[in-house]
């Protein structure tokens, strides 16, 4: 079946492997291995992509490494289409597919296109979904990305605040790749800044106690 943007399932495949951890190279096996399909296939676009200059291709003896070239000019595009598509996208919306969401998404290095062979996944989710409910769900999906996923679970009242603060400034910087829900609480919520989000609002007051003793024992 094809993508009427990307074109037929082996280069979807294909892109959806590179453009998603565009820092690493593949070698032909590899590629068949993660794709699961054939290798003729697989080789013909592979030479469609290195000729579109889509794919940029290493030589070492007789092995050839391929990876996304990030100096394309339509490198970025490419990229979000495949995050949003047969990337990472899909295989996170699976995961968490009849979990109680409210809405959810990627920030961080992955969604901005900074991301580097180690960088993880930043999942923001906001429902009455469990930590340990979202981490197991997400357990599969994480080998299936190659890449450590860190979710952050809000609660719902949590994430309602956050949608009602609305800071149009922050949110027009923001690079999010929207999984499901509110788009809009999604991008105030989720800009990237110094302080990572809290899972619970009620740890706070805790906190607070705990640094007022620590005072007057001083």
């Amino acid at each position: 079946m094809e993508n009427l943007l990307l074109g037929p399932r082996a280069r979807r495949a294909i892109l959806a492997c590179t453009y998603t951890d565009p820092a690493r190279e593949y070698h032909l096996r590899e590629l068949v291995r993660l794709t699961g399909l054939a290798p003729r296939s697989v080789q013909q676009e592979i030479e469609r992509l290195v000729a579109a200059e889509l794919l940029a291709e290493r030589r070492y003896g007789n092995r050839r490494y391929l990876r996304a070239n990030s100096h394309h000019p339509l490198f970025r595009p490419v990229q979000e289409i495949v995050l949003k598509t047969d990337g990472l996208a899909d295989v996170l919306r699976k995961a968490l597919a009849g979990a109680p969401i409210e809405w959810a998404v990627v920030y961080g290095s992955i969604a901005g296109g900074t991301a580097t062979g180690g960088s993880d996944i930043d999942l923001l989710v906001v429902g009455s979904v469990s930590l340990r409910e979202a981490v197991s769900r997400l357990r599969t999906a994480q080998d299936t990305l190659g890449r450590e996923i860190v979710p952050m679970v809000w609660t719902p009242a949590r994430g309602r605040r956050a949608d009602r603060s609305g800071d149009g400034a922050r949110t027009a910087r923001t690079n999010v790749v929207a999984l499901a829900g509110s788009a809009t609480a999604a991008l105030t919520s989720a800009t990237p800044s110094n302080k990572r989000p809290q899972i619970s609002d009620r740890a706070r007051p805790r906190r607070r106690r705990a640094a007022a003793s620590r005072r007057r024992e001083t």
